[in-house]
């Protein structure tokens, strides 16, 4: 194999290949990079065996071939040159890999392509399409709310797509985010669980204005964008039946402007020692007040002007649950639903964009 690449082609691919790497594989070749040769350019597929990220780049193929070297080496010492740098990479005369650019000279070792894992094919099944930025959003939003427990079917994100509707979901027991988007109402019905290690691989996809297709396989996850595929194996199992846990019947509700209340909230956490701090949220008659004490520092109160409808409520939350519902949901306003302080509250996106977005937050006893 003998090829010509700009570096920063191929550094771009390079660095979300090596984001797929097994960082302590069960064997070599997890943590290697295969490249081959094809009409016009360069095919790059990386591996964990859970999930697997196929790109393409174009280069000058003056021989054809493929190599499989090391990615996570490769990708850093692609980023080390200017982006209009050619690097040559040739199979050398002593079953090494060698990379040639400007005055540097290196040889790399490599592995028998033949021993790299064989990839899946995607199905011909129906597909789902999703406009780039409401997928990138609506995963996103839910994301902080995985159950980081691969025993669970939790540790992952419940994706079902039926009557022209798409709904993201993931719950840790303690909040759960959902977050609902439009899709072509032709689109086939599924119901599948993306585990918490593609989820990254899957945002690197969605990185322009474009489209993404999404087909379900018996075993596999397929999600396609421009010349990027990336492959994961499914969660086997149910997702919880989480609609029980959205309450129905809060009855006050404080409608105020996100950016104003993230605010509030971030001068007011400056008090607070403990990343597992709570804070309290009491809804006024027109506005919300939150207010915090830290042990040994002091303690700080901020009120906010809100639209308010129903009783003063008063109840206390985990900061960094409030901070993740108010960094996912989009500019504009958004909506606080409480009942009682030992009721959950619920945490909503108004406005016109591409996902409904919500939170519930179970109270904490203080």
């Amino acid at each position: 194999m003998d090829v010509k690449v700009k570096a920063g082609v191929i550094a771009a691919e390079l660095s979300l290949l090596a984001g797929i790497t097994a960082r302590k594989p069960t064997i070599p070749e997890l943590s290697y990079v295969l490249i081959e040769t094809e009409m016009g350019g360069l095919k790059l597929t990386a591996t964990d065996l859970d999930v697997t990220l196929r790109s393409s780049c174009p280069a000058e193929v003056v021989s054809p071939g493929s190599m499989l070297l090391p990615a996570r080496r490769l990708a850093e010492l692609s980023k080390l040159w200017a982006d209009d740098m050619v690097i040559q990479i040739t199979a050398g005369t002593k079953g090494d890999g060698r990379i040639k650019a400007g005055d540097y000279d290196g040889r790399m070792q490599v592995l028998d392509p033949k021993g790299f894992p064989t990839i899946a094919d995607v199905p011909s099944s129906a597909v789902t399409m999703f406009k780039n930025k409401a997928l990138a959003e609506m995963l996103s939003q839910v994301a902080p709310c995985i159950k980081a427990d691969n025993r669970y079917q939790t540790d992952g994100v419940s994706l079902a797509v039926k009557a022209g509707k798409a709904t993201s979901v993931a719950t840790d027991g303690h909040r759960l985010g959902l977050s609902v988007t439009d899709v072509d109402v032709a689109s086939p019905d599924s119901d599948v669980i993306i585990p918490s290690k593609a989820m990254a691989g899957i945002q690197s996809l969605l990185s322009d204005e474009g489209e993404c297709a999404f087909v379900s396989g018996e075993n596999h996850l397929f999600f396609s964008a421009g010349d990027r595929l990336l492959m994961s194996r499914v969660i086997e199992g149910k997702f919880p039946e989480y609609q029980r846990m959205i309450p129905k019947n809060n009855d006050t509700v404080a409608v105020v402007d996100r950016d104003k209340l993230a605010q509030a909230m971030r001068r007011v956490a400056v008090i607070k020692t403990d990343e597992s701090a709570s804070v309290r949220v009491r809804v006024e008659k027109d506005a919300i007040v939150i207010s915090a004490v830290g042990a040994e520092v002091g303690d700080a109160t901020e009120r906010v002007l809100a639209e308010v409808t129903g009783e003063p409520v008063e109840s206390a939350y985990r900061l960094q649950y409030l901070m993740d519902f108010l960094g996912g949901a989009t500019p504009g306003n958004v909506s606080l639903e409480m009942k009682s302080d030992k009721m959950p509250g619920l945490f909503v996106q108004l406005g016109d964009g591409p996902t409904k977005y919500r939170m519930v937050v179970m109270p904490m006893m203080v």
